[in-house]
């Protein structure tokens, strides 16, 4: 679930960098949020899975989805 959604953000980050480099830069903590959230409502097994190895996931298929992105529109 978390490497989907850091793929979706990588996509939407590398969108908005035009706009806003912060808000580039921000949208992977607000996605991280709202997937901490939805993995605590769906029920994660132990902090680990909820906190940690999930967070390395997430961050991991943001920036290669970003880099990649980045690198197809310049």
């Amino acid at each position: 679930m978390r490497g989907v959604l850091g793929c979706i953000v990588g996509i939407l980050s590398v969108l908005t960098l035009s706009l806003s480099i912060p808000l580039a830069f921000a949208l992977p903590l607000v996605g991280y949020g709202a997937s901490a959230i939805i993995a605590r409502l769906l029920g994660a097994q132990s902090k680990w899975d909820l906190y940690l190895r999930a967070t390395y996931v997430y961050f991991a298929a943001w920036l290669l989805i970003f880099l990649v992105v980045y690198n197809l529109f310049q």
